[in-house]
C-alpha cells in the first residue's frame, strides 16, 4: 500500500473526536478550521433548524460546549474568511 495513503488514514484515524449532548452536534454538515486560534466552525443542520458553531481547542476531543451557537435557519454550509 502507498505509504501517503496510509499516512493519510493513520491521520484520520487518529484525530480527536467532538460528540455528545454538549456540542449540539446532530448532522454537521460542513465544517472549517481557522488554526490562528485553533478554531473549528461547523455548520449544523438537525438542532433547532440550523445553527453555525465553534469549538476552541478541540485536540483533547470529547463531549465539548460549543464556545459560539448562532441559529442560523437550514444552514448549509461555513466558510472562515481571516481578515489579516
Amino acid at each position: 500500500m502507498d505509504h501517503q495513503i496510509l499516512e493519510q488514514n493513520y491521520t484520520f484515524l487518529t484525530m480527536p473526536m467532538v460528540a455528545a449532548s454538549n456540542t449540539l452536534l446532530g448532522n454537521p454538515i460542513s465544517a472549517d478550521y481557522d488554526a490562528d486560534s485553533d478554531t473549528v466552525f461547523i455548520a449544523e443542520r438537525a438542532n433547532g433548524g440550523g445553527r453555525v458553531l465553534a469549538f476552541e481547542d478541540t485536540s483533547a476531543g470529547g463531549n465539548l460546549f460549543p464556545r459560539v451557537s448562532i441559529e442560523l435557519s437550514g444552514a448549509s454550509s461555513v466558510y472562515f474568511n481571516s481578515q489579516d
